[in-house]
Parts: structure tokens; sequence; C-alpha cells
């Protein structure tokens, strides 16, 4: 019995030590875990057209596509810094003899952050 309450004095001790530390900081040792915030906008070509089926990713590695009407939302982990966001067509099965694609730098808040991006280069294939 005297070694399981020893046991388990050494476990509460240990634990405490993991999540306070060992300096005088205060502060966890377990990294605090941040959700997502959305990023979301729409994408058009230069003619203003809505561009649909557009794959969108951001530098965080997050990717998703338009819907029909150029809207997107896409989930990032950071708060705090900017990313950029690129749009490129080319994704929906169609033939292309160039490509668009466009990007924008934002600063993504604790809210999110609003990211329309119009696809101005284009590329030949």
């Amino acid at each position: 019995m005297r070694n399981i309450r020893l046991s388990l004095a050494a476990l509460a001790a240990l634990s405490s030590i993991l999540v306070l530390g060992c300096g005088s900081s205060g502060r966890p040792l377990i990294p605090h875990v941040q959700r997502g915030v959305k990023v979301s906008g729409v994408v058009r070509y230069l003619s203003g057209q809505p561009a649909d089926r557009v794959k969108v990713e951001t530098d965080t590695g997050a990717t998703t596509f338009t819907d029909w009407s150029g809207h997107y939302a896409i989930a990032v982990a950071v708060r705090g810094d900017s990313i950029t966001v690129r749009a490129e067509d080319g994704y929906d099965g169609g033939v292309y003899a160039e490509t668009h694609w466009g990007s924008v730098r934002v600063l993504v808040g604790d809210r999110g952050a609003t990211a329309d991006i119009v696809l101005d280069h284009a590329e030949i294939i």
C-alpha cells in the first residue's frame, strides 16, 4: 500500500513539472494548440467574372476549391501572421490553352481574414 501511495505522489509531482515546467516562469511546457480560423473570399477573372472550380491554396498547405460563384473558405491554424493565398484555374476537366492564376498576401487575425483574388497572370500550357 505504501508503494502505491509513493507511486501516486511521484506521478503527481511529475505531472506538475510537465505542466508548469522546472523554471519559475509559470508557463506550461505543453504547447497550446490553436484551432483554425477561416480565410475566405471570392476569386474572379480580370473581366470580373467569378472563377468556379478554381484551386485555392495557402503557403501553409491548406487547399480547397471555389464554388460556382467563385467563393471559397479555407481553415488555417495561423493567427497574427500573414500568409499567401494563391488561386489557379485549370482543374475543371476542360481543355486549356493557358491557365490563369493570382495571389494575395493577407494578415490573419483571431477572426480570420478576407482574401479576394483576381486571376491576373496567365501561363501558356
